[in-house]
């Protein structure tokens, strides 16, 4: 017969009261030719030592641990499985007096590795199969082995039991990498819907600040070549810089010829306050447009003189009021 391809390391346990049967496991499950069991008996018949080997139908790599007792036995699973070193399979003997029986030995080793398969390796019936399957509803996890039995069987119990025991691990480590990638895709996937929320709201707030500045610079026309641009509260380079602009293109697209900036709303002439309106004035200049100055008090103007600007050249009137008279009468409004 031919020779199995692969060997896969295997532990093995088992659970039997009889030195004799752990020696029969010993022999069985030892990787290596084994003799069939017509040759068995011819050469115990003969004593023929020399009798020819053949290869058993499966090859197998065993790692086989020994127990007498159902106690010790399920201590084993425990501390295998602890270790990282579950036993694919147990064959466990019936009965194993004084101790607890095999059906009990079994189900306690369920509890402790539920991975593990499971033969019962039994001479007598105590139990029906409907007793011990009441006691064991996992019946898909253990099989019976009825004793004398073949050697050729007992390999290929642990064979098969191997095969679906490793199987099981291989699927149930596929399932766990396959929940990890959905897992990780599912956060990936958030991560960027909230990434593409942070953005929308990003550009929501921008709009919204852009929308402030505006109404806090609004351009109000007076006329078809007048407008009125009242300034409210502090200002800084950048919201000067704001209403620049937007005084600006609102020059060239109506076509203004006297841009009035109103600074009653302006709390204090500081130096960066006189610097935005000279910006501002020579700007507005460099358009062809004139600028008129409204609203600076007397408190304004020492504190412009104070800090040595003079706004030289912009024509200044003390009300909003007197600064629309003049940019209506120029254009004869």
């Amino acid at each position: 017969m031919n020779k199995a391809s692969v060997l896969h390391r295997t532990r093995i346990l088992v659970v039997d009261d009889n030195a004799a049967i752990h020696s029969d496991f010993l022999r069985i499950l030892r990787v290596g030719p084994q003799r069939s069991s017509l040759e068995e008996h011819e050469a115990e018949l003969f004593g023929d030592l020399d009798a020819p080997m053949t290869l058993p139908v499966v090859e197998l790599d065993v790692e086989l641990t020994l127990a007498h007792q159902g106690e010790e036995g399920v201590e084993l699973v425990r501390q295998a499985r602890a270790r990282g070193e579950p036993y694919a399979v147990a064959f466990v003997d019936f009965r194993m007096p004084p101790g607890i029986d095999g059906v009990e030995t079994i189900h306690r080793i369920f509890e402790e590795d539920p991975d593990v398969q499971a033969v019962f390796c039994t001479a007598y019936t105590d139990l029906s199969w409907k007793e011990i399957a009441s006691r064991l509803s996992q019946v898909d996890r253990y099989l019976i082995l009825k004793k004398p039995f073949e050697p050729v069987e007992v390999r290929q119990m642990a064979a098969a039991l191997s095969a679906k025991w490793r199987h099981q691990r291989e699927r149930a480590r596929a399932h766990a990498a396959l929940l990890e990638r959905e897992a990780h895709l599912t956060e990936l996937r958030q991560r960027q819907e909230e990434e593409s929320r942070l953005r929308e709201r990003e550009i929501a707030l921008r709009a919204q600040v852009e929308a402030l500045r505006a109404l806090s610079t609004p351009i109000v026309p007076i006329s078809r070549r007048a407008v009125v641009v009242p300034l409210v509260g502090e200002f800084d380079a950048r919201r000067g810089e704001a209403m620049r602009s937007a005084l600006l293109a609102g020059i060239v697209a109506r076509g203004t010829r006297t841009a009035i900036l109103d600074v009653t709303g302006v709390p204090r002439m500081d130096e960066a306050m006189a610097m935005e309106l000279e910006r501002t004035a020579g700007a507005v200049r460099l358009l062809g447009a004139e600028p008129v100055l409204t609203g600076l008090g007397p408190q304004a103007a020492q504190q412009l003189v104070a800090l040595g600007v003079s706004l030289s050249g912009l024509r200044t009137f003390l009300t909003l009021q007197e600064g629309v008279a003049f940019a209506l009468r120029r254009h004869k409004v």
